[in-house]
């Protein structure tokens, strides 16, 4: 009895130990689960508070994103009416140069035409003639002032245009290296031109041409105080075709090889101390460079400092073809009078004493129908006609040259600026006998036209 209580007892015992355990490890269950719980809340809450400053800095971003869109095309649309106020403000001080640089050329031109005929007459004294010579340097470095204010213009709008034509090298070359000699005996510099291996005649744009090297020679003839100066032009195989290869040289001053590409550059000269005694704006290069490219070409130089330097414009070379003869426009010079239409009166002047070495009496009119009705009275052995006179586009200058033409029997020449081939045979077609490029100065105007009437006698 006893042990069986005992036994009893203690099984009691240990069932009321294992009731206490279990109590305990229930109570440690729903300790973790309520830490669990309280774990996913919190990370359910810190999850909750994310998607919403996640979704709060998305619409900041979004509103930010929308104000700097607003705020950006608002500035591009103020870039496009400042580049088109740009625009407006370059193309109108093109036209303002353009426009002030002929208003500036006619009279001017009007001025180096007289010089040239007073240069040309014999019974000029010495000393107005070193007047007159000094006058037309002033004036050709005038000209050659505006030409490169006009094309730096050009250049900076993108407007600067090449217009190709039947060009007279050799008249061209000799005229620079002319209007130069003066100025180069004045400084006792030797001024020689060699041209015996070039083309007598390109297709080039005869003015741009010029003006490269006329600044060419300007520049190597200011920086040269003894020595010489010289001009070359040759033609030379390149590829499958041919170059026309121009060099000016110097005995000059040089220019330091790390200032080399600085006389390029606009405005620009190799210093403010030496050089700036010799003058000039500096564009000279800088505008020569661009027109050589332009022209499809290029233009470098090779310097020694103290030693001179040569500068080389590189063309492609395009030889013009054989134009067929124009007819024969009369018989001779039965007549005695030569007509220049022109209805400016300082051209008018220049044009009336340059042609004077023909021999011919010289006769004006100053509109095309004063033009006509002096031609339909008949004595007109040549007459001479501007194509700015003739109208303002080429059809119309087209059917005034043959309104011309139709009124007898005359030698008819015409000026024109650069005239391409296919303008040249227009002319004839239309009636000219004889058709000059322009620019040219009053001598070879002179003997253009001695040369168009002794091939029309």
């Amino acid at each position: 009895m006893v042990n069986t209580n005992s036994a009893l007892m203690a099984a009691q015992f240990d069932f009321a130990n294992q009731d206490l355990r279990i109590a305990r490890l229930q109570a440690e269950k729903l300790r973790k689960d309520t830490e669990l719980a309280e774990s996913r809340n919190r990370i359910t809450l810190i999850l909750l508070g994310g998607s919403v400053l996640f979704g709060g800095l998305l619409g900041y971003n979004f509103l930010s994103l929308r104000r700097s869109s607003r705020r950006i095309d608002a500035t591009n649309t103020r870039l496009n009416l400042a580049n088109e106020s740009l625009e407006r403000a370059l193309k109108a001080k093109s036209e303002f140069l353009a426009t002030t640089s002929h208003e500036i050329r006619t009279p001017l031109n009007g001025i180096l035409g007289v010089t040239q005929v007073l240069l040309a007459d014999d019974k000029v004294s010495p000393d107005v003639r070193d007047r007159v010579r000094l006058m037309h340097g002033a004036g050709e470095t005038m000209r050659a002032l505006v030409n490169d204010i006009l094309d730096a213009a050009k250049i900076e709008s993108g407007t600067l245009t090449i217009e190709k034509g039947d060009t007279d090298l050799g008249a061209l070359l000799d005229d620079a290296v002319h209007l130069w000699t003066d100025r180069a005996e004045e400084k006792g510099l030797g001024l020689q031109i060699d041209r015996a291996q070039a083309p007598a005649r390109i297709v080039e744009d005869g003015p741009r041409l010029r003006q490269i090297v006329f600044n060419l020679l300007s520049n190597a003839i200011k920086f040269t105080e003894t020595g010489s100066v010289s001009l070359t032009a040759a033609a030379e195989p390149f590829g499958a075709g041919e170059r026309l290869v121009i060099r000016v040289a110097d005995t000059g001053i040089g220019i330091p090889a790390d200032r080399v590409d600085d006389i390029f550059e606009s405005f620009k000269q190799v210093d403010g101390g030496v050089t700036r005694r010799f003058g000039g704006t500096g564009l000279g290069l800088s505008i020569s460079r661009d027109l050589a490219e332009a022209m499809g070409g290029t233009l470098g130089v090779e310097s020694e400092l103290g030693r001179g330097s040569v500068f080389t414009l590189v063309l492609p070379l395009e030889r013009p073809a054989t134009l067929a003869e124009a007819g024969s426009a009369g018989d001779g010079l039965r007549n005695d009078v030569f007509l220049i239409i022109e209805a400016n009166p300082l051209t008018q002047s220049v044009l009336k004493s340059a042609v004077a070495p023909l021999g011919l009496s010289a006769d004006i009119s100053g509109s095309l129908d004063a033009a006509i009705a002096r031609l339909s009275a008949g004595g007109v052995v040549c007459a001479l006609v501007d194509a700015a006179l003739l109208g303002a586009d080429d059809p119309g200058r087209l059917a005034a040259v043959s309104r011309l033409a139709g009124t007898g029997d005359f030698h008819l020449a015409v000026t024109w600026p650069s005239p391409s081939e296919e303008m040249v045979r227009a002319l004839i077609a239309a009636g000219a006998s004889q058709v000059i490029a322009k620019p040219i100065s009053a001598g070879g105007l002179v003997a253009a036209l001695k040369q168009g009437l002794e091939t029309a006698a």
